[in-house]
């Protein structure tokens, strides 16, 4: 069945709620597995919000999605915070450019160059001047398929990567270089903690699993497995090859232009691939 944007995203968040509370009903049938998964004696409590999810507090002074969906309080007190995906491939985080510089600087302590705030405004589209900067001359198409990525350009207000590369090389290198070097924070965000300011609302492990008949797969996996493996396959990062570059690819997935904002996306193949599978335990239904 066919649907709308709209359409869509309800679905998605309706699903997902769903599959929330299948995964929960599994969690008490299966406690022993997850004991042995997690290393732990006995499961003491399990809290999920599903539909009622409440938003917490943010770095940034506002509220925001917790990125844990499920939380686990084991025996010896100690919780487990699970961030579920139902799809092996799909939005892990979106989030305008701003906030994602303000948040990021905050969460992580740093400062990030002036040059790689240019870069990400012009590739996602948070600069005024668009327009203009596409209007000067050495920007201006002289292909065929210059002329087709230019329509996309003007249409979605930003640079594609040829464009950033030709507009000023330095900010699409050092973009890419920070990329590299920040990769492993870069997953953290985007996995654990986003704009969330409490700990205890980080997720800690990412469980693969679909109950709603969507897919057949279940896996748990750490976060600081996967933010350790993107760090150690940092060279992964590279720019798409279509249309003269509209998304970069990260050892977890991708990040691309959506509505405006900055879309990172998850994929279970590119991090069953990159993380050494034998340290991981595939939880059988």
């Amino acid at each position: 069945m066919s649907r709308n944007r709209a359409e869509g995203w309800t679905h998605a968040k309706l699903s997902g709620h769903q599959n929330e509370e299948l995964v929960l009903k599994y969690i008490k049938k299966n406690t022993n597995i997850l004991c042995k998964q997690f290393n732990k004696n006995k499961i003491k409590d399990i809290q999920c919000d599903g539909i009622k999810e409440k938003n917490v507090m943010s770095v940034l002074g506002d509220s925001t999605k917790s990125k844990t969906d499920i939380k686990i309080v084991w025996d010896d007190n100690s919780i487990t915070n699970v961030s579920i995906k139902k799809s092996l491939g799909g939005q892990a985080y979106l989030i305008s450019v701003d906030r994602f510089i303000k948040g990021y600087e905050k969460q992580y302590g740093c400062v990030i160059h002036k040059d790689v705030k240019e870069a990400l405004r012009l590739f996602f589209g948070e600069r005024e001047d668009i327009i203009d900067i596409l209007n000067q001359k050495n920007l201006l198409p002289k292909t065929n398929e210059d002329v087709n990525n230019r329509k996309y350009e003007i249409r979605k207000n930003r640079l594609i990567w040829t464009s950033l590369e030709r507009y000023n090389k330095h900010y699409a290198d050092f973009l890419i270089k920070w990329l590299k070097e920040n990769i492993e924070n870069i997953s953290d965000f985007c996995f654990s903690k986003g704009l969330v300011k409490e700990k205890e609302n980080w997720a800690n492990s990412v469980w693969y699993i679909n109950l709603i008949g969507e897919g057949k797969f279940n896996l748990i996996i750490s976060v600081e497995v996967i933010n350790k493996k993107c760090a150690e396959n940092k060279d992964k990062i590279v720019v798409g090859k279509r249309n003269g570059g509209t998304t970069i690819i990260l050892p977890f997935g991708f990040v691309q232009w959506h509505q405006g904002q900055m879309q990172f996306h998850h994929k279970y193949n590119s991090l069953t691939t990159m993380i050494n599978y034998k340290l991981q335990s595939e939880l059988k239904k």
